[in-house]
C-alpha cells in the first residue's frame, strides 16, 4: 500500500512539472513563451534587438515613401508611415518585392521573407536572417553573473531554383562569397 501511495504521488509531481514546463517552456523552434505579466519587463530588458536593421531604410510601397526595417523575430516588415506609427508587411504572398535603401531587395516566398543576393538565369541566392530568444539564466554561482535574456542571430542562406528552396552547404556559400556580399 506504501508504494502504490509513493508511486501515485511521484506520478502527479512529474504531471505538474511537465505542465509547468508546457505553459512557461520552449514553444516551437523560435519562441519562448513568457507567462503573460512578463512579457512587457522582458521588451524593456532586451529592447529593439530583434531587428535584422539597426534603423528604419527609405523604401516605396504603393508609390508612397516610407521606411521599413525587417523584423528577424517574427519575419516581418516593419513599415513607419508617420512617426510613433508602425503598420507590418506579412510575407503572405509569393508575389512581394521590397527595395530597401534602393540596394536590398527582399522577396517574399512560402510565408517568410528573404534576401535577395543575386540571381543566375533561373536560380535565386536568398539570405534568411533569424533572431532566436533565448531566457534568461541565473548564475549557478557566486562567481558567475546573471545572464539577460537576448536575441541572437543565425544566418542561413538558400537557392530557389524552379520553384523549389533548397538550403546552401557551407562549401558552397564561402564558394558563392555570399557573406562578402552581406557585409559590402
Amino acid at each position: 500500500m506504501k508504494k502504490i501511495f509513493l508511486f501515485f504521488f511521484h506520478s502527479l509531481i512529474i504531471a505538474q512539472q511537465a505542465q509547468h514546463q508546457d505553459n512557461y517552456g520552449y514553444d516551437g523552434p523560435r519562441r519562448f513563451q513568457y507567462p503573460s505579466e512578463d512579457i512587457n519587463s522582458l521588451w524593456e530588458k532586451i529592447g529593439d534587438d530583434r531587428f535584422y536593421h539597426n534603423k528604419f531604410l527609405p523604401s516605396i510601397i504603393n508609390g508612397n515613401k516610407v521606411k521599413v526595417k525587417f523584423d528577424a523575430y517574427s519575419d516581418l516588415m516593419y513599415v513607419n508611415f508617420r512617426p510613433n506609427w508602425n503598420e507590418y508587411i506579412s510575407p503572405s504572398s509569393n508575389d512581394l518585392i521590397i527595395l530597401l535603401d534602393n540596394k536590398e531587395p527582399w522577396i517574399a516566398f512560402n510565408q517568410k521573407w528573404y534576401r535577395l543576393l543575386f540571381r543566375d538565369g533561373n536560380s535565386s541566392y536568398l539570405y534568411k536572417p533569424i533572431k532566436e530568444l533565448f531566457q534568461e539564466r541565473e548564475a549557478s554561482s557566486g562567481y558567475q553573473r546573471n545572464e539577460p535574456p537576448e536575441f541572437k542571430l543565425e544566418e542561413k542562406y538558400f537557392i530557389l531554383k524552379d520553384g523549389e528552396l533548397s538550403k546552401l552547404k557551407r562549401k558552397e556559400i564561402k564558394k558563392l562569397a555570399l557573406e562578402k556580399i552581406i557585409k559590402g
